[in-house]
């Protein structure tokens, strides 16, 4: 399961939404089994700092599930 967010800026251009990313702080809260109710985590599902990613263009490989190489990941522009 993913679980999405609406898209930030860098995101946006490409789709509306985006899977939602925990910050390293937000790790223990999100994986606390104690931690009862949706409530308590649910503003850990916020839209990510766009200054916090980059995007680069992939290969045409990146869009198939059969291909399990680096390639998936290494910039095209390259």
């Amino acid at each position: 399961m993913i679980i999405t967010t609406a898209a930030n800026d860098l995101v946006a251009p490409f789709h509306e939404r985006m899977p939602a990313i925990l910050g390293v702080p937000d790790f223990d809260l999100w994986l606390n089994p104690a931690v009862k109710g949706a409530d308590r985590i649910r503003p850990l599902l916020r839209t990510y700092p766009p200054d916090k990613m980059a995007a680069l263009r992939v290969s045409k490989a990146a869009n198939s599930p059969t291909h399990e190489t680096a390639k998936c990941v290494e910039s095209a522009d390259t």
